[in-house]
């Protein structure tokens, strides 16, 4: 994949696991999205409105991974482990 097209990620981090989910290691965002893709925390989130319809977004031609798929409300990964996985949801709830 060519990332080059998303402008610098060089700073972006997230945490490396392995198959069960232990930290190996912080990595490069770009590391873990590049083929053969490192095994890596992520998260999705859902939003519905009061009506039961869920928001969804599409992504940006402009992104590395998936550009211009309809997909989940919001997706990121928690950058590292000092913050627990609630509150880089909530980061990602407030942008």
């Amino acid at each position: 994949m060519d990332i080059s097209t998303e402008g610098d990620v060089s700073w972006k981090t997230c945490v490396v696991v392995d198959e069960d989910d232990n930290v190996l290691r912080i990595g490069g965002l770009a590391e873990c999205h590049t083929v053969p893709m490192t095994l890596h925390r992520a998260f999705s989130v859902f939003i519905f409105d009061k009506d039961g319809k869920l928001l969804l977004q599409q992504r940006a031609k402009t992104k590395y991974t998936f550009p211009l798929s309809w997909t989940n409300s919001i997706c990121s990964h928690p950058r590292n482990l000092k913050k627990p996985l609630e509150e880089w949801v909530d980061i990602r709830l407030q942008d």
